[in-house]
């Protein structure tokens, strides 16, 4: 059950919801080739959304920036995941700005996992390597 996959339908917002948490699964896992093929379905599913969003004229600035948001925090933790930490925190602290900016909505977020606990998170994984680096200069 745990790798059963749902369909979506025809609502790229659900497939995008499905990719999005199938990349930070894999990331997890670290299955980077999974991730990876999660982030590009991802970015196809947002870009599905929008024009689905146009063609429907569903006018909705704060909605498309949220789905921008998911899809630049799966890059910055495949970053991450890639070795580049420095590069990673410093994209998260940036998405974590725009996402700040973005006005406060009643009801669940748009945006799945805020991107403060995202960065929190590595911040915390990388602890053990900042402890060995900080001990080398003693």
């Amino acid at each position: 059950m745990v790798r059963a996959t749902l369909p979506a339908g025809d609502y790229p917002v659900a497939q995008l919801t499905f990719d999005y948490t199938n990349a930070l699964a894999a990331i997890r896992r670290g299955d980077l080739a999974a991730a990876r093929n999660a982030m590009a379905r991802a970015e196809t599913d947002r870009q599905r959304a929008l024009a689905k969003w146009k063609e429907q004229k569903h006018d909705d600035p704060e909605g498309t920036q949220r789905l921008l948001i998911l899809t630049e925090q799966l890059q910055a933790l495949l970053m991450a995941a890639g070795g580049k930490t420095q590069d990673a925190i410093t994209e998260l602290k940036r998405i974590a700005a725009k996402e700040h900016a973005l006005p406060l909505e009643f009801g669940p977020p748009s945006v799945y996992k805020p991107t403060d606990e995202l960065l929190g998170e590595l911040l915390v994984e990388l602890l053990p390597v900042l402890r060995k680096r900080a001990s080398l200069f003693r």
